[in-house]
């Protein structure tokens, strides 16, 4: 139990609506979770080095998704199982990453979060124009990662869970983290949350 004159609650789309949820009885509290999903396309390109790239320093935004240059261990991992020649430094990889639909949910220990027929052609829209960027550039084979979310938010969302200020219906009780986004940005977050911190602080 924590006590104090405020107290503000920063623990992420999963772990903030769990410790509300001892609080609060808000029927929004733990629901519209969305997760960024994204995977990575790519395959062979011989000493691209991407492997020592800094992560999403370029990204293109297109109608409901953006590529980004990606590499990932996951990727390589599959293709070395069947090009042992192929080394780290020969991956070429593209992110493929959407703002998925917060169709998800967190209550107690259970987190669910599914794949809706929007995010699907999202994706398959995504999948094909990286996948054509590829083949341009000389990558005769694609591969594919397994789906993946990283940034979970929305389940502590401002005007359903919090107000405009951070506040829950609890006076002076605030949230600030990406669970109050009330929709997924479908891109890293962290900017917007600096952002949010500030506004906080000026309010407090």
């Amino acid at each position: 139990m924590f006590q104090g004159e405020r107290v503000i609650v920063c623990g992420g789309g999963i772990n903030s609506p769990r410790i509300l949820s001892t609080i609060l009885d808000n029927e929004h509290l733990g629901r519209n979770l969305f997760v960024d999903i994204f995977l990575t396309v790519g395959g062979v390109l011989e000493n691209c080095n991407l492997d020592r790239s800094v992560p999403m320093a370029l990204y293109r935004r297109y109608d409901g998704f953006l590529l980004s240059p990606h590499y990932t261990f996951h990727l390589y991992r599959s293709i070395k199982r069947e090009r042992r020649d192929v080394g780290s430094g020969d991956i070429y990889g593209i992110m493929v990453k959407i703002g998925d639909e917060g169709k998800g949910f967190v209550k107690g220990n259970r987190v669910y979060k599914g794949v809706s027929e929007r995010d699907e052609k999202l994706l398959s829209r995504g999948i094909e124009e990286a996948s054509k960027i590829l083949g341009d550039m000389g990558v005769e084979r694609i591969y594919r990662t397994v789906l993946r979310g990283s940034h979970p938010g929305g389940t502590c969302a401002m005007g359903k869970v919090v107000d405009k200020n951070f506040e829950t219906e609890v006076e002076n009780l605030y949230v600030c983290d990406a669970s109050v986004f009330p929709e997924s940005p479908g891109l890293p977050p962290i900017l917007g949350i600096v952002a949010m911190g500030k506004k906080l602080g000026s309010i407090l």
